[in-house]
């Protein structure tokens, strides 16, 4: 590599990286055409002085590595996230691990991490013009293209964790578990508290990086499946909007109601109704159809009602105070401010219905009936984990999850039960088939009263009933 300065290189930089001007008693890595190491890559300011043949202390800090062609290394690493030294490349860049934070990691064609690669501090920042290929990609506080990411737009990850999870989920580190060396990860019992997936990795896991190993386990030992654990809005970014438009029309107010979409969302009431409803935040949202009567009605918490209907072959909106019975109808000139309220509950409505009936679908492929059955007729299950009124029935177990069988009978119906946290009766999920699809439902200990639904809106159960469903499926199919 030669050491170089900013107008010597200054053409070889992308868009939007002028401000290296600004940055004096800096210097540059140059190395022109492609790029073999492997040895271990380490960004810090002092390691890349020494590269550079400079004393690690030395003043003058390096502020970008530039490789013109395509860059193979092993693994790259950089332990201070406060700040370190840029990496861009010309060409492809592919990697076993790379575990960084504290710069730019700019690729102009493709990225490639056999690995995994961890991306740590927002001080740090990931930008790929080409295809994304990782086998494990983490982020903690991290910069980088979300949305890209979420929607998978030639993006190829089998297995992520994104910032937005619970401590509660950072605690099971199901997918950490499952993937990592169980030799780098920190005693759970040394962990004060969950705040971030970085509280894992222990000082063996860095210092496996630095000496140029790997740090997950082969795919052969895996029992998880190659899935993306990624958050609710990955799936949601992929939903088709089912609306011809985002007008309060008799056309829309009609789609919600549609076959097959309202069926597999709403629940039937004695009176004959159909109703899908759920809380957002502090509003209230409902679907009801009733004989030819449809509508929509939102409720604002210790405030407002308002519902949109037909009434005379119009579209109609009509609003009332919640400590008064009487409706009035409305429109941008007699009510602004409840007729403004209702058209912006009403896109947010059409946007997260289209939302759910996509998720639905993504749910009922990942939990099929076909695999629900498969997994109860496996003479493993049958012989050793269906004794389900048993008070010591033998519990199958796979990462952080405890799962239970009931054999279908004359009297019951087959399910699935699986805890997440043996130490909390309530932390259960159970599915079952009804209504011509797998379901699943919730129960506070013994309480039979508490037994109910998951409402399509609980995201997280949502996400954690299909990640312990493919973790099981993986596990008992693979055996």
């Amino acid at each position: 590599m030669q050491k170089t300065t900013y107008q010597a290189i200054r053409h070889l930089l992308p868009q939007n990286f002028e401000h290296y001007q600004r940055l004096e008693g800096r210097y540059f890595l140059l190395h022109e055409g492609d790029l073999h190491l492997k040895q271990t890559l380490e960004l810090d300011f002092d390691k890349v002085n020494k590269l550079a043949g400079l004393p690690p202390e030395n003043e003058e800090y390096c502020a970008a590595i530039i490789v013109t062609g395509s860059l193979y290394a092993n693994n790259i690493y950089n332990g201070q996230t406060d700040g370190a030294v840029d990496l861009l490349v010309s060409g492809n860049l592919t990697a076993r691990n790379i575990v960084v934070g504290g710069q730019h990691i700019y690729v102009a064609g493709n990225l490639t991490v056999q690995d995994f690669y961890w991306g740590h501090y927002n001080h740090g920042e990931l930008s790929v013009e080409g295809n994304i290929s990782i086998r494990f990609f983490m982020a903690t506080d991290y910069r980088y293209d979300r949305r890209r990411f979420r929607i998978e737009e030639d993006v190829d990850i089998q297995y992520a964790l994104y910032e937005d999870a619970v401590e509660e989920e950072i605690a099971e580190a199901v997918v950490l578990k499952n993937l990592v060396q169980p030799q780098l990860l920190a005693d759970p019992n040394d962990i004060e508290e969950f705040w971030s997936w970085s509280v894992w990795p222990n000082d063996t896991f860095f210092q496996t990086v630095l000496a140029g190993k790997t740090v997950l386990l082969p795919p052969e030992q895996v029992k998880l499946a190659p899935i993306l654990l990624r958050a609710y809005e990955s799936v949601l970014a992929q939903a088709p909007f089912l609306f011809a438009d985002t007008q309060m029309s008799l056309t829309n107010l009609h789609r919600f109601t549609q076959d097959p979409e309202f069926p597999m969302l709403a629940s039937r009431y004695d009176d004959d109704s159909r109703r899908f409803e759920y809380w957002h935040d502090d509003i209230y949202r409902r679907i009801s159809h009733k004989d030819q009567r449809i509508v929509v009605y939102f409720e604002r918490k210790d405030d407002t009602a308002l519902l949109g209907e037909e009434e005379n072959g119009e579209f109609t909106v009509a609003f009332r105070q919640l400590d008064s019975t009487d409706w009035y109808y409305t429109n941008t000139e007699d009510a602004p401010q409840e007729y403004a309220f209702f058209q912006q509950q009403w896109m947010l409505l059409q946007q997260e219905y289209s939302g759910f009936v996509h998720f639905r679908h993504h749910f009922l492929e990942k939990v099929s009936i076909a695999k629900f059955e498969e997994l109860l007729a496996l003479p493993v299950v049958k012989q050793q984990y269906s004794d389900y009124y048993a008070e010591d029935s033998q519990l199958y177990t796979c990462g952080m999850f405890d799962y239970c069988f009931r054999q279908e009978s004359e009297d019951e119906s087959a399910l699935i039960q699986v805890w997440y946290d043996r130490s909390d009766e309530s932390k259960l999920l159970h599915f079952q088939v009804k209504r011509g699809c797998v379901r699943i439902y919730t129960q506070d200990g013994d309480d039979p009263d508490s037994y109910a639904e998951v409402e399509f809106n609980e995201v997280k159960q949502y996400q954690r009933a299909i990640t312990a469903f493919e973790i099981l499926y993986a596990s008992l199919t693979r055996k």
